[in-house]
């Protein structure tokens, strides 16, 4: 994670990450999996069906989230 984005984040945001339906794993929009390792630990019960990054006080780790809920939200951007 870059140093401008960390300092950013002092709240939690949506990632763009979601459960598989069949699986029950969590994944990115490319379809890569989130290891389990970076979930935060005293929060996901992983039931619900979105993924939010929490804040630097949480390591930036994550939780899932119900996708109604209104965050803000972080994009990636490739640069030419």
């Amino acid at each position: 994670m870059c140093t401008l984005l960390a300092g950013l984040l002092t709240v939690p945001v949506a990632v763009g990450a979601t459960r598989d339906m069949v699986t029950g794993n969590y994944k990115w929009d490319t379809g890569v999996s989130i290891p389990s390792e970076n979930f935060y630990k005293g929060a996901s019960n992983k039931k619900k069906d979105c993924i939010q990054m929490l804040s630097k006080k949480k390591n930036f780790q994550y939780d899932d989230l119900d996708c109604e809920k209104p965050l803000r939200y972080v994009c990636e951007k490739f640069l030419i």
